[in-house]
């Protein structure tokens, strides 16, 4: 059976990156919270936290809180049941920037219908946010890979279809050469998000087989700068059509290769388990994600 106060000390350790805080929320002494994780450690035999700033859990101690952290999930909506003065439920979620940006306000939006619940978002590109979840640092989350991982279930959202577009001055100056398309992509300045935004060169190797070639890379880490940045005519970019609409509509941006677009499947990742709570706020994710985003 497992020592649920020592899961707790260790938990709040590494929540509040802080043995003294950690102490005060618990209300006990930063020796006690000491001791309590020491005593587990003995218990499995290996350390469970590095302790040098930032405290990280290591494979073992992240596995255990994962399970403490499912459990205290289960806990709170027991209490739920029992009694209306309860502890809110903290949900901790793991999504890539332009969801979050562009069609996932629609769920803050209705979040009032949902009593009780503490939101912590948590953003990186789409094909890291599944490792958050599988290291129970997050208790949902949004991505490209549709298999489902052990003990958890996997929901199909929809589809965001990215559009490579430039500002209309900027296309017929980079890309007025029409027969060679990979000559303007390489020698154009284009837009991507941060060093781990990966989709543009996986755009020109699926569709331009450009594999040993980039063009000149401008970071710009942010949705709503990343493009304003194209449609000024600092460079080409990979963009939503979700989040280009009026765009494209007013010739601020146009499309520079109308038949080749990326259609990035997205999936939401929860635990099998679920408790009321937890199950109402997946319920709102897929319900929004199904008037938001392409579904064929």
């Amino acid at each position: 059976m497992f020592d649920y106060k020592s899961l707790e000390a260790l938990s709040a350790v590494i929540d509040l990156q802080s043995f003294d805080l950690a102490a005060e929320k618990l209300f006990i002494t930063q020796s006690a919270i000491s001791q309590r994780i020491k005593a587990l450690e003995h218990y499995f035999g290996q350390p469970l936290l590095i302790r040098d700033l930032p405290y990280i859990p290591t494979e073992l101690g992240q596995l255990l809180l994962n399970h403490y952290r499912k459990t205290k999930l289960l806990e709170d909506d027991t209490r739920a049941k029992l009694s209306s003065h309860i502890e809110r439920t903290r949900l901790s979620i793991a999504i890539n920037r332009d969801s979050l940006d562009i069609w996932f306000p629609a769920v803050f939006k209705s979040l009032s219908d949902l009593k009780n619940i503490t939101l912590e978002v948590i953003t990186d590109d789409q094909e890291i946010t599944l490792d958050y979840f599988k290291k129970g640092l997050a208790s949902a989350c949004l991505s490209t890979s549709e298999k489902a991982i052990s003990g958890c279930q996997v929901d199909f959202l929809g589809y965001m279809d990215y559009l490579l577009v430039a500002n209309p001055n900027f296309k017929k100056h980079y890309f007025r050469n029409e027969k060679d398309i990979k000559k303007n992509l390489i020698g154009a300045p284009a837009v991507i998000y941060d060093v781990k935004d990966t989709l543009h060169k996986r755009y020109l190797e699926q569709f331009f087989n450009i594999y040993d070639q980039s063009p000149p890379y401008q970071i710009i880490p942010s949705v709503n700068g990343f493009r304003q940045f194209a449609a000024l005519g600092y460079g080409y970019a990979l963009i939503p059509r979700i989040d280009i609409k009026k765009e494209l509509q007013n010739k601020q941006l146009v499309e520079i290769c109308p038949k080749k677009v990326w259609r990035m499947p997205l999936y939401w990742h929860s635990w099998q388990i679920q408790t009321k709570l937890y199950k109402a706020f997946n319920a709102l994710v897929l319900k929004v994600a199904k008037n938001q985003l392409d579904q064929e």
